[in-house]
């Protein structure tokens, strides 16, 4: 099968590129044709900015030679803050790759702003969203809460949300590497964006109700 996959990509240090690497690889291992579409600071086989909807667009128009299309989605990816015109040609690229690739589109909705449906870029952005021939999310919560939300109907799917490490290191190793001092107990670190839906309250409260004398936790990340 030939499959394109627009996202962002390595060596751009970002987790959606990290969990596109790793989809690619596992496509590939599995004996697909997989050309990756993605900006300019990433090393994807095709490159184009992210602005003004323009990977969506080139999408469309390469999507034709390719059984299946996967747009890793995530707003901060392809939204740029503070231009309206370039929001709305951002949302109406994604709807005319969902109407030209049709069932052979799946979006993987990494995260989705609460929507103003009065505005023409979520406007547009909602009619992507059923366009689309898949909506895949990482929850069952995400999924109800994109449809409450957007007030649409998706053809959703769930997948985990999970990156391959690219090195594996013994407790020890990975202690040493990271400058945490030996002992005994569990380190725990949840790193990233701190923002509601990442439900780090949720680790801290059952860390504190399960944790033995010597366990720790780390919240580690800069705020949204």
């Amino acid at each position: 099968m030939k499959i394109l996959v627009v996202s962002s990509y390595p060596p751009r240090r970002c987790g959606v590129g990290a969990y596109a690497r790793d989809q690619v690889a596992q496509l590939r291992a599995a004996g697909h044709a997989v050309t990756v579409l993605s900006p300019p600071d990433g090393d994807g086989d095709l490159t184009v900015p992210c602005s003004s909807g323009r990977p969506f667009f080139r999408a469309a128009f390469a999507g034709r030679r390719f059984d299946r299309v996967i747009v890793h989605f995530q707003p901060g990816l392809y939204y740029r803050p503070g231009a309206p015109v370039a929001k709305v040609l951002t949302s109406l690229g994604l709807l005319v790759l969902a109407l030209s690739a049709g069932p052979r589109l799946d979006l993987v909705l990494h995260e989705v702003d609460p929507p103003k449906l009065w505005r023409p870029d979520y406007a547009l952005l909602r009619l992507a969203f059923r366009a689309a021939g898949t909506a895949t999310f990482h929850t069952e919560a995400e999924r109800v809460a994109l449809e409450t939300s957007y007030r649409v109907r998706v053809r959703g799917a769930i997948v985990p949300h999970r990156v391959l490490p690219e090195t594996r290191a013994s407790r020890a190793e990975a202690r040493a590497r990271l400058g945490i001092e030996a002992g005994p107990g569990l380190v725990f670190v949840c790193p990233g964006f701190l923002q509601p839906s990442k439900g780090f309250d949720r680790a801290v409260d059952a860390f504190a109700a399960t944790r033995s004398a010597h366990d720790r936790l780390y919240v580690v990340g800069s705020g949204r």
